[in-house]
C-alpha cells in the first residue's frame, strides 16, 4: 500500500478522534438501495459518536467506489 491507513491512524491520534474505517465489503450490498442504506447508517453512527468526541470517516479502497466498468 501507499500508507493511507497509517496516515489516517496518525491523524486520528493527533486529533484524539475516533476512526470509522469503511471498506467496500461493509458498504456494498446485493440489492438496490443497500449502498444508500449502509451509508446512511454509517453517518447516523458517526453523528452519535460525534456528540461526545471527534470522528474521522475513512473510506478505504475508495477507488472501488469510483471505478468505471463501462468500455471506452
Amino acid at each position: 500500500g501507499s500508507g493511507k491507513s497509517t496516515l489516517v491512524h496518525a491523524i486520528c491520534t493527533e486529533l484524539n478522534a475516533s476512526l470509522l474505517k469503511v471498506t467496500p465489503a461493509k458498504v456494498m450490498g446485493k440489492y438496490v438501495g443497500d449502498i444508500e442504506n449502509n451509508i446512511e447508517n454509517l453517518f447516523n453512527c458517526a453523528k452519535q459518536i460525534a456528540n461526545n468526541e471527534k470522528v474521522v470517516i475513512f473510506f478505504d479502497e475508495a477507488e472501488i467506489y469510483f471505478r468505471n466498468d463501462r468500455p471506452a
